[in-house]
């Protein structure tokens, strides 16, 4: 099931009209896999190959991505409005 949920935040995050709420989903979700590995597999946390702690730098990168998409959609509008170079 958790499957599907990344794939269906994956499209989401790939359609520019719904970037913004995939992100977000996908936020959460990672957020909720942490807190529940910490509760349910703690020993993920000492994993050699870092299963659980490669998904705080993508945490990061989505927090980030959707910073530079609330800065993208502003500019777009902005220069909607403004006059055209002479």
């Amino acid at each position: 099931m958790t499957s599907l949920a990344d794939i269906v935040i994956g499209v989401a995050i790939a359609r520019r009209a719904s970037c913004r709420a995939g992100l977000i989903a996908g936020i959460a979700l990672s957020l909720a896999y942490m807190a529940g590995a910490a509760v349910i597999a703690p020993a993920l946390w000492l994993d050699p190959l870092g299963a659980m702690v490669k998904t705080g730098p993508a945490i990061l990168v989505m927090v980030l991505t959707l910073a530079m998409l609330d800065d993208r959609e502003q500019c777009r509008v902005a220069s909607f409005f403004a006059p055209l170079p002479q």
